[in-house]
């Protein structure tokens, strides 16, 4: 007896909402030492982070300006050794469409690190931050947040979706006195610019099935319990994403001519020494948040007793789709 199979591959993802911090530039005024309660009390245990020093293979406290250039464009790294970036933090080297990016830019500023507490929680009157986005089909920076105040040691952030293009994209930190809430490139006495990259991707799944359809061969007669003889069905799944596999029959029987006997007769397994589970109309999972890989599906066969003779075929579905959906 043989098998056909059809193959469903199904895919869900969610978009979410942009998130846009803006704040207010701050008046022009005297370079005069302000301070607050030092905080920063942002949790920096990201699972698969990326850092400015990371992708640069460098330290981007240095400075400004670093020994080595880690900005992507012709934008100066820095100047005047005063207001830094001293690292910028994303949650992901790596995320898929519809994810958030977080960004964390931590600041110092050395010229006030001769004060009690080595300066933490103090700033200069007008020291300010911004954080800028590009993706990779454009050269225009975009500002995602400015913090029109800003102190030593403080961690500044923000979180959006970015947009949907394949590629790198890239984050961009920038500190310094009295700089323009607009200026994507920072300038002037004082001032830092750092960048910072990630991967932005679309999730996919693609499955094929090998030893299929599967074949009981002249090996399955009347009252008996057959292994099929092409054991075990490889179910081969590629995908960026965690996934489930499931299968259901696509009818209630086996059918050849007018003859007929119950799907359910027929059970799969995952390893030969696993639970038999019987075919139905409803899906069942068969595996359940897995990464890419190939997947082990053994069947059993029993045929009722004073069952007629005949070739008998049923529709089998196997459906990899994202966890969760």
């Amino acid at each position: 007896m043989k098998r056909g199979f059809v193959l469903i591959i199904a895919i869900s993802i969610i978009f979410m909402s942009l998130i846009s911090l803006i704040g207010a530039p701050l008046a022009a005024g005297s370079k005069e030492r302000i301070k607050q309660d030092f905080k920063s009390a942002t949790s920096l245990l990201f699972l698969n982070p990326s850092t400015c020093s990371m992708i640069w293979g460098g330290n981007c406290s240095e400075g400004p300006p670093e020994s080595f250039k880690n900005t992507f464009d012709s934008c100066s790294t820095g100047f005047g050794g005063d207001e830094s970036i001293n690292e910028i933090y994303l949650n992901q080297s790596y995320l898929l469409f519809g994810s958030q990016i977080e960004i964390i830019c931590n600041v110092m500023i050395w010229g006030i690190m001769n004060m009690s507490d080595a300066g933490c929680g103090w700033g200069w009157n007008g020291d300010r931050l911004g954080i800028y986005y590009r993706n990779s089909s454009t050269a225009e920076w975009v500002r995602k947040a400015h913090f029109s105040q800003v102190y030593s040691c403080e961690n500044y952030s923000v979180s959006f979706v970015p947009d949907l293009v394949e590629g790198e994209h890239q984050i961009r930190c920038n500190t310094g006195y009295k700089i323009s809430p607009n200026a994507a490139c920072a300038s002037g006495d004082y001032y830092d610019n750092d960048d910072v990259s990630f991967s932005y991707y679309a999730p996919f799944i693609s499955i094929t099935l090998s030893n299929a359809p599967i074949d009981f061969g002249d090996n399955a007669n009347p009252g008996s319990t057959t292994d099929a003889i092409n054991n075990p069905l490889i179910v081969e799944v590629d995908s960026n994403i965690n996934f489930d596999i499931t299968t259901k029959a696509d009818y209630n029987e086996f059918t050849s001519g007018t003859d007929s006997f119950p799907v359910s007769n027929m059970k799969w397994q995952t390893s030969p020494s696993s639970p038999l589970t019987p075919y139905s109309t409803s899906e069942t999972t068969v595996y359940s948040n897995k990464r890419a890989g190939d997947f082990n599906m053994y069947h059993k066969l029993s045929v009722p007793l004073a069952q007629p003779p005949g070739t008998y075929t049923a529709d089998v579905i196997i459906t990899a789709k994202a966890t969760g959906m």
